[in-house]
């Protein structure tokens, strides 16, 4: 009697308290399915017709809104046309810059002038639902920005300035043609070699190797902590001599040079041959880069531009950052030898 009497009692509580549950949990039902109706219908009544406009950041921060997916795009600059292809939107772009020819099939691509080189109209006549331009890389970018949104047409800046920034824009212009980012080939070919490349380089020694970048002879010119190409240096271990540089592409004189004294000096190249003008070093054989003979180019494109093919660019950066570095290591061995051999003569 007192099992039955115990039980009678309890289940007024346990019926009150699944009620409890049920009418919570369905309050909690309703209040998120009223938010989602609610952004909805903000969404619908916003853009008239229940269907949503697509919106990025680009890279000064502006929002950038599209009525549909992107079909006409111009791209102002080779490495825009290049990661383009990488969101497989190179069949939309109806026209580019010069030196714009990767992939092969870019060749083909109509153009409008050299990168910095070109008119409002001369774009214009292609009737494009999207350009995307690089913010740093023209002068009167601001100018053109302002007069082509004037006139509704959408403008994405792009101005990468870090690996992962590769694939942020190519994120954004895949959405921006409501296609799916290419997640994986993006972890295959970006992310995964880099963090390889990372973990081989980076701390192989304590001191980095001094490194000189040289991107053109005369006048001598490099590029400072800016640019992406001095975050491929340190993560192969080196050091830019010039990365507190004022400007992104400064102007150097000898003098400066010989005061930093590099390890390696790596060229810049136009094409995949050695540029003679590497040669000119020779005359200056108190560097140690020269002492040493390490005097490297890397093919221009696998590093100025900021696409998948960094990757490339970067592992052969990084073979000849560690040669120096190897180098390094058996001049002071030789120089410990010498030394001890010059002890052990000394009657």
């Amino acid at each position: 009697m007192k099992l039955v009497l115990h039980k009678r009692r309890t289940q007024p509580l346990l019926l009150a308290g699944l009620f409890a549950f049920l009418l919570g949990a369905g309050m909690l039902w309703l209040l998120r399915s009223g938010q989602q109706a609610t952004t909805v219908n903000r969404d619908a009544a916003e853009h008239g017709n229940g269907s949503s406009r697509i919106m990025v950041t680009d890279y000064l921060g502006r929002q950038v809104w599209l009525d549909a997916a992107a079909q006409r795009i111009v791209a102002l600059s080779p490495h825009i046309v290049e990661n383009l292809f990488s969101a497989g939107l190179g069949e939309r772009i109806v026209a580019t810059v010069n030196f714009a020819d990767f992939p092969a099939t870019a060749k083909a691509i109509p153009r409008i002038g050299g990168i910095s080189h070109f008119s409002r109209e001369a774009i214009l006549q292609y009737n494009p639902d999207l350009v995307i331009g690089w913010a740093a890389g023209y002068q009167g970018f601001s100018g053109l920005l302002q007069q082509l949104e004037a006139l509704g047409v959408p403008v994405y800046a792009d101005d990468p300035r870090s690996f992962n920034d590769i694939a942020r824009s190519i994120t954004d212009f895949a959405t921006l043609a409501r296609l799916e980012p290419p997640l994986d080939r993006l972890e295959r070919r970006l992310h995964q070699p880099l963090q390889q490349l990372a973990r081989e380089y980076k701390h192989a020694s304590p001191q980095p190797v001094k490194v000189l970048y040289e991107i053109w002879h005369e006048p001598l010119q490099t590029l400072n902590k800016e640019h992406l190409v001095n975050q491929a240096i340190e993560l192969c271990g080196g050091q830019n001599i010039f990365a507190d540089a004022h400007v992104l592409a400064p102007k150097i004189s000898l003098e400066a040079v010989l005061a930093a004294n590099p390890e390696v000096i790596v060229a810049s190249a136009s094409s995949a041959a050695r540029p003679q003008t590497l040669d000119n070093w020779l005359r200056w054989p108190s560097i140690t880069a020269v002492a040493n003979r390490q005097l490297y180019f890397v093919h221009g494109d696998l590093l100025s531009r900021h696409t998948l093919r960094m990757v490339e660019g970067v592992n052969v950066l990084c073979q000849h950052i560690a040669s120096a570095r190897q180098q390094r290591n058996t001049v002071a061995a030789d120089t410990v030898l010498a030394e001890n051999q010059s002890k052990q003569a000394v009657p």
